[in-house]
């Protein structure tokens, strides 16, 4: 299973502990990145706030994780 981590909201080091906590599962850190590399289209979970072209890009999408309670950044 693939999990993208597309945001530092929870901090850098947060995929190092999920890697360590969870060895039987990929998550690809793109954290800095807006575009989704052709490798990682089939992930299914995405952690962050997916735009519209990432959104569209992820095949087999099945949860995406927003952390945070508020809005801000989704409201500008």
């Amino acid at each position: 299973m693939q999990v993208i981590v597309a945001t530092d909201h929870v901090g850098e080091s947060f995929i190092d502990r999920l890697r360590n906590k969870f060895p039987q599962i990929e998550f690809v850190n793109l954290m800095h990145q807006n575009t989704i590399p052709e490798e990682f289209i089939m992930a299914e979970i995405f952690f962050g706030w997916p735009d519209a072209h990432q959104f569209s890009s992820l095949k087999n999408l099945k949860w995406i994780a927003c952390p945070g309670m508020g809005i801000d950044k989704i409201v500008k």
